[in-house]
């Protein structure tokens, strides 16, 4: 989705983030919101229904779910082995926490 700058990022996603990704309640709201639209950007669309518009960032394995145009959750997803099941996500994440 281009033009992410105009996109709105609610408290659920802010606190998503906060608690299941990174697991630090001390980074700052605008410090978020800001990494969110960086993972954000090199999201991809996958499907959508009613509930909203499903995006992914494949590096990082975590998937966003946009509704008019605010990013109403996000979480991370597992990476799929050759035979369709679920595998451990073994891979790093490139994003550093201050």
């Amino acid at each position: 989705m281009k033009g992410n700058e105009k996109i709105n990022i609610t408290k659920h996603a802010i606190n998503q983030y906060r608690e299941r990704i990174v697991n630090n309640n001390n980074l700052n709201t605008e410090y978020i919101e800001q990494t969110i639209k960086q993972i954000f950007r090199d999201a991809h669309y996958i499907s959508d229904n009613e509930k909203g518009v499903l995006f992914r960032n494949e590096d990082l394995m975590i998937e966003f779910i946009v509704k008019d145009r605010k990013i109403i959750t996000l979480y991370t997803i597992k990476r799929r082995n050759n035979n369709g099941t679920n595998g451990k996500n073994n891979r790093q994440s490139s994003i550093r926490y201050n």
